[in-house]
């Protein structure tokens, strides 16, 4: 009784008799899944409520942004993610995904390029999906990622609309072709145009923290917690899925040379995908 006394003096605990928590269920309409599943910013009166009120109490990060998808990479929940075997290729691009070439380890994501046959492709490499399980309207994306910029390496982790028949919108968080070795393109596509923006990155082989804040008005992109590049023509407005793929050759970066070195590595870590709570 005294350390339950002293907890709550503290502040550090919520005490309710049976008569109490009846009346907050009748009051409090605030549902966690709806706030968890949903994909507009979070009011903050109603973080609140479900911070007093579920048994899941999340701290915002910054003050600002709920945590509602985070991965550690230590397994690959198939509720969560789509692991790709598949052949088909879009912009003449040379590999065909290969499930094997997607594994964790060390809490990292690691999806490899190799030259070998499959599905009668040349090359294999890897790639990962949370289409039909989790989707996104607004908020933070945020992950650590290191590749080693190999001539015909393509990788990227980008936005696709969800539920819809058309490419377009598009959202390039991370892209990169090895003939253009150190540089990241952040780029926003759109029906009839888009922005884009080319950074050369300190240290390329080590790595680096990139994220995206997405709002109705703008997307910003940060490296390093360091903003880079605002996009606010033709910001999507529909919800989307994330990817995380290493493609192999294609219009843009070309193909492998006979000087490439094999397996190519695209390696992620730290995942997070937060929502705002506006005030």
């Amino acid at each position: 009784v005294k350390y339950i006394a002293g907890k709550k003096e503290a502040g550090k605990l919520n005490v309710l008799t049976v008569s109490e928590y009846l009346d907050v269920k009748e009051v409090e309409t605030v549902d966690s899944r709806d706030l968890f599943s949903s994909t507009e910013p979070i009011k903050y009166e109603d973080y609140l409520k479900l911070s007093e009120y579920t048994e899941r109490n999340v701290d915002l990060v910054d003050g600002r942004w709920l945590p509602v998808f985070e991965e550690d990479f230590t397994a690959l929940d198939d509720e969560r993610w789509n692991i790709t075997d598949d052949g088909t290729v879009w912009n003449n691009e040379l590999q065909a995904y290969k499930p094997d070439n997607v594994q964790v380890r060390d809490n990292t994501l690691h999806l490899t390029g190799k030259r070998e046959r499959y599905k009668g492709r040349e090359y294999t490499s890897g790639k990962i999906s949370t289409e039909g399980k989790f989707n996104i309207k607004y908020g933070r994306i945020e992950f650590d990622l290191k590749t080693d910029f190999k001539l015909g390496s393509f990788p990227a982790v980008w936005l696709y609309p969800a539920n819809s028949k058309t490419s377009l919108p598009e959202v390039d968080i991370f892209e990169s072709i090895g003939k253009d070795k150190g540089a990241v393109y952040y780029v926003n596509h759109w029906e009839g145009g888009k922005s884009a923006y080319r950074h050369v990155l300190q240290k390329p082989m080590e790595y680096h923290n990139y994220a995206i804040e997405w709002r109705k008005d703008e997307i910003k992109w940060f490296v390093d917690d360091r903003l880079i590049y605002t996009s606010t023509e033709g910001i999507p407005d529909k919800p989307a899925f994330l990817i995380i793929n290493l493609a192999i050759g294609g219009n843009w970066g070309g193909p492998p040379s006979k000087h490439t070195q094999f397996p190519i590595t695209l390696e992620v870590k730290n995942l997070k995908i937060m929502r705002e709570v506006v005030k």
